[in-house]
């Protein structure tokens, strides 16, 4: 399951306990479709390793995210004609809205019998509309899913941040599902497929029609599909990876999801109110005011919605409160996530860059 197609991309998460170790497979059947069917998932920003372990199985994943904080986000499958974009995906049949604050983020989806494919996304706030269809849609899984299923799939989209500036985005996604077993985590124990994918993505740069920039990001990815189609956790190296497989020396980011509203912050550990991000949305570079007493040294890294570092600096911070500029320009509008992070204390805050 793609969560990197956007944060707008939300993870389709409720899961049910079946056999531990064992195999299972996903159907069309086991995606939930019902509106008003609601989710929380917890992302962990946080180096920490997790053994994948060779493929085959049966294999036991622990997600130990007991030791630091995340971002907690809800999500639910809403009703298509309720959102300002979904008159622009004719053929979504199951719609996944996220709310953060003032914001809401939209994930497009078709599902039938063979596939489950993402075939657009959008966000909004009170000021700004943004919408994109995948062409063609992506394949977000292939069904039905059980072990050894694989698949690749190729899909783009647009992004127009002026009436000169255009980023032409391609993805390529190679999909296995190469491993089962169990997978644990706080909130509890689930059996899994899990899906490695690796992912090539292409971005190109336009300004007034000519060619400013190019890059190439490959980044390797894992997901752990519980028993009806929702992800248990991810694990990617945000950094990106140039190599056809992940090493334990890899950046990790975990996702660990539930359906069961039991995914909540620790106690003691600093709220975001000590790091904020001002304006909020920015446009081209934004400023994070650090409140006083944080310890240092202080690390800040910048994500844009695939998890993908678009910038990272280290600060020195003291007793006084401090301030450092995200200069983003040239990157694409979209939802960002900066996580800053001072010995085991880590706050997070997600900001949308318009342009």
């Amino acid at each position: 399951m793609f969560v990197s197609k956007s944060a707008l991309s939300v993870c389709c998460c409720l899961l049910l306990c079946a056999a531990a170790g064992a195999q299972i497979t996903i159907t069309e059947g086991d995606i939930p479709t019902t509106i008003g069917d609601s989710f929380a998932f917890k992302i962990c920003f946080d180096s920490t390793t997790v053994s994948v372990g060779p493929t085959g199985g049966p294999h036991v994943w622990t997600f130990d995210t007991a030791a630091f904080s995340g971002m907690v986000v809800g999500s639910e499958i809403v009703d298509k004609d309720s959102t300002p974009l979904g008159a622009r995906f004719p053929d979504a049949n199951i719609t996944i809205q996220q709310a953060s604050g003032p914001y809401k983020f939209w994930a497009y989806r078709k599902l039938d019998a063979d596939q489950m494919l993402d075939v657009g996304a959008g966000m909004a706030n009170a000021d700004t509309l943004i919408g994109y269809a995948y062409s063609p849609p992506g394949v977000n899984l292939d069904l039905p899913l059980t072990f050894g299923t694989q698949w690749l799939t190729t899909f783009g989209h647009t992004d127009t941040t002026s009436d000169t500036t255009q980023s032409v985005i391609l993805n390529i996604y190679d999909c296995r599902v190469d491993a089962w077993g169990t997978a644990t985590c706080p909130v509890g124990t689930y059996p899994c497929l899990r899906e490695n994918v690796f992912q090539t993505e292409i971005t190109t740069s336009y300004l007034r029609g000519v060619i400013a920039s190019a890059e190439t990001v490959l980044t390797r990815r894992f997901y752990w599909h519980g028993p009806r189609g929702g992800v248990v956790a991810m694990a990617h190296s945000v950094e990106g990876d140039t190599n056809s497989s992940f090493t334990l020396a890899d950046d990790y980011m975990v996702l660990v999801s539930t359906n069961f509203g039991a995914v909540t912050e620790e106690r003691g550990l600093p709220v975001a109110s000590q790091a904020r991000i001002l304006p909020n949305p920015c446009t081209g570079s934004a400023t994070l005011n650090l409140a006083p007493g944080i310890p240092g040294p202080v690390t800040v890294r910048v994500c844009d919605a695939t998890g993908r570092v678009v910038l990272r600096r280290a600060l020195s911070v003291g007793r006084q409160a401090s301030s450092a500029l995200l200069d983003l320009r040239g990157n694409p509008a979209g939802l960002y996530i900066c996580t800053v992070t001072a010995g085991s204390r880590i706050v997070t805050n997600e900001f949308v860059l318009l342009q």
